[in-house]
């Protein structure tokens, strides 16, 4: 594993997903610790989806899964997405203000972007890395543009615009953000997600393992989970079982109570 803030090492990933009302953990899938955190998302959901027959309206998720593929793949199940974005780098931009991408006009049937100058940005090719498609302007063009010390600086080069795959998608779901649902989500998220794995890391073996290989590393991670979900279910059952028991007794003085109205509105007589 590799990345930012994280302890270069030989690692493993425990890809879990949790049930927003109960927190039960419903699936565990272990990577290894190069693989992004969305790249197994959607189809560890889908095999949920399909194998249990869950009617899954929302998902949530943290930055790590802001990812345009995700997005697509959830809206067309009408899966609603609680994602957060991910922070951009603090690189400072060539470009002043007004000359930003979200400056530029896109152009959905040519497939092209157009300037603040009326101009052309052609597509250029396919970022594999960061699924996104680049568009470049001729290079004539910003040459002779009165405004390219205020869009490209003193670069060279001329404009790029890059273009997220599935952009429809992730503008349709970016929707969802800053909503009453996106922050109860967020909040849930917090509560069982992060909570189960504190929990787990601390107390139920699953901050360091001794196993070598994906299957003998699964078999760690699915006790931990089973255990963490027996803890719910238990508590689940005695919540379940104090409140229908509060709700009998509730019922039986309830009708004790009738009895005795109905007694004190009787003859003595018809009683004997």
């Amino acid at each position: 594993m590799y990345r930012p803030g994280k302890p270069n090492a030989f690692c493993y990933l425990n890809h879990q997903t949790s049930d927003a009302e109960s927190g039960i953990i419903t699936d565990v899938f272990v990577t290894p610790g190069n693989v992004n955190d969305c790249t197994p998302h959607t189809s560890r959901l889908e095999t949920q989806i399909d194998k249990f027959g869950f009617e899954t309206e929302a998902v949530c998720a943290d930055a790590g899964y802001d990812n345009s593929e995700v997005y697509d793949a959830m809206l067309k199940r009408g899966i609603r997405t609680y994602i957060p974005k991910k922070r951009k780098p603090n690189n400072t931009p060539s470009y002043t203000e007004g000359f930003e991408p979200e400056a530029f006009t896109y152009d959905p049937e040519a497939d092209v972007y157009l300037c603040p100058q009326g101009k052309i940005l052609a597509y250029s090719c396919y970022n594999k890395k960061g699924q996104k498609k680049r568009y470049l302007a001729a290079k004539k063009d910003c040459s002779n543009c009165p405004c390219r010390q205020q869009c490209i600086g003193s670069s060279k080069n001329s404009r790029m615009v890059e273009r997220m795959l599935h952009e429809e998608a992730r503008q349709e779901q970016a929707k969802n953000r800053n909503t009453p649902e996106y922050f109860s989500a967020l909040r849930l998220r917090k509560i069982w997600c992060e909570g189960n794995f504190s929990h787990q890391k601390a107390e139920h073996n699953l901050r360091r393992t001794y196993k070598r290989g994906i299957e003998r590393v699964t078999e760690q991670c699915l006790l931990s989970a089973c255990a963490m979900n027996l803890i719910r279910l238990v508590k689940t059952a005695n919540a379940v079982f104090f409140r229908c028991l509060g709700a009998i007794f509730q019922g039986l003085f309830r009708l004790g109570g009738i009895c005795q109205q109905h007694r004190n509105a009787t003859p003595y007589r018809d009683w004997i």
